[in-house]
C-alpha cells in the first residue's frame, strides 16, 4: 500500500490513460454534491465527473455525513467499478483482439452513469 487515498489514486487512474491523455489544462477529476437533511444535520452524496478515454464518466456514491467522506467514499466505488468490471472487459477485449475478433459494438458515443454505493 502506498499509503495514497483512494481521491488520490482515482486522480492517478485516470490520468494514466495512454490511449487518450488528458490535455494539461483539462481537470482531471470534477466533483458535485446534493445534499438532504439527516437527523440534526445533513448528509452529502458526491458525484465524481471525469473522461477516461475520451468517455465521460458520472458516478455517485452513498450517502455520507461530511462530504470529504462522500468525496473517498465515491472515488472508492469509481475504482472497484473501474479497475474490476472495466478492467474485466479490457482484458476480454484484447483477448478478442489477438484471436482477430471484435467484442460488442465498437466506436460510437459513450457515456457511463453509475451510482455505486459500497455500504450501509
Amino acid at each position: 500500500d502506498d499509503g495514497k487515498g483512494p481521491i488520490s489514486q482515482l486522480q492517478e487512474y485516470v490520468q494514466g490513460s495512454k490511449r487518450h491523455p488528458l490535455p494539461p489544462s483539462c481537470p482531471v477529476l470534477q466533483w458535485s454534491f446534493e445534499t438532504r437533511p439527516a437527523e440534526g444535520s445533513s448528509d452529502f452524496r458526491a458525484t465524481a465527473a471525469f473522461l477516461l478515454d475520451c468517455v465521460p464518466h458520472h458516478i455517485a456514491g452513498a450517502w455520507r455525513p461530511s462530504k470529504k467522506s462522500a468525496q473517498r467514499e465515491t472515488a472508492a466505488a469509481a475504482l472497484v467499478f473501474l479497475v474490476g468490471r472495466w478492467g474485466e472487459v479490457a482484458y476480454l477485449q484484447d483477448v478478442y483482439s489477438r484471436a482477430g475478433l471484435t467484442l460488442g459494438a465498437a466506436g460510437g458515443a459513450a457515456q457511463s452513469n453509475l451510482v455505486v454505493p459500497l455500504g450501509g
